[in-house]
C-alpha cells in the first residue's frame, strides 16, 4: 500500500519498468495495436494495478465494458469498476469477455493457471495482450525482485496448451519508467531484461 501511494503521488500511472513509447499515451496506443475491440465489448485488465490500462482505453472507446481485476485492496482503490480476484481463479463465468490484458503479472504466479483462465473467460475469437519482460538471469531478477522470469517459448507453449494462437515479438527499443529514482539502480534490477509484447486470439 505505501509504495502505491508514494508513486502515485509522484506523478507515476504506471507499475511497468519499461515503456512501449516515450509517453503515457504513445504507450497506449502501441500496446492496443493490432487488437480488436467489437462495439459493446467486455474488456478485462488481470493484475491491472491502478486502472490506467482500461483507463485510457475507456477515453478512446466509451462504448466498451471494463473489468479491472486485482488482489490489492489499495490498488483497486485508484480503479473503475474493481474487483477483487486472484487471476488463477477469476470469478467470471466461461466465455463472456471479448479482450484479456496481462500487463506485467505473470511472473507473480504460476503460467498455467493465469493463462488457463484468461482463456477459460474469453470468448472463441476473443484477444489477448501480454507485456512483459524476462530475463538472462532469472534466478538473480527473481531475488532481486521478487518477480519471476518466464522464457518466451515456454510461455508460448503454455499459452497454446491453453486455448490460446499467440504470437510474440521482442520489443528492441522501449523507455525506462520514471518512477525509478536512480538510473544505477534501474539498470541493476532490470539490465538483464528483455520486453516481449504477445498478440493472442482465443481458438474456437
Amino acid at each position: 500500500g505505501y509504495y502505491t501511494a508514494i508513486t502515485v503521488q509522484g506523478g507515476e500511472t504506471l507499475f511497468e519498468a519499461y515503456r512501449l513509447a516515450s509517453t503515457t499515451e504513445s504507450h497506449f496506443e502501441a500496446l492496443f495495436n493490432g487488437m480488436t475491440f467489437p462495439p459493446g465489448a467486455t474488456v478485462v485488465d488481470i493484475g491491472c494495478g491502478i486502472g490506467t490500462t482500461l483507463r485510457v482505453l475507456q477515453r478512446w472507446r466509451p462504448d466498451l465494458r471494463y473489468v479491472n481485476l486485482n488482489l490489492s485492496h489499495t490498488q483497486l482503490r485508484y480503479c473503475h469498476n474493481p474487483v477483487r480476484a486472484d487471476g488463477r481463479v477469476l470469478p467470471l463465468r466461461d466465455a463472456c469477455v471479448d479482450a484479456v490484458f496481462l500487463c506485467y503479472v505473470l511472473g507473480y504466479g504460476l503460467l498455467h493457471p493465469f493463462l488457463r483462465e484468461s482463456s477459460r473467460i474469453a470468448k472463441p475469437g476473443g484477444s489477448l495482450c501480454i507485456y512483459d519482460v524476462w530475463s538472462d538471469t532469472p534466478q538473480e531478477f527473481l531475488t532481486h525482485t521478487g518477480y519471476s522470469s518466464h522464457q518466451p517459448v515456454r510461455l508460448m507453449e503454455i499459452a497454446d496448451e491453453a486455448g490460446w494462437d499467440i504470437t510474440a515479438e521482442e520489443i528492441k527499443t522501449v523507455y525506462p519508467s520514471s518512477f525509478f529514482s536512480s538510473a544505477e539502480g534501474f539498470q541493476q534490477l532490470f539490465g538483464s531484461c528483455h520486453s516481449m509484447l504477445y498478440r493472442g486470439t482465443r481458438r474456437a
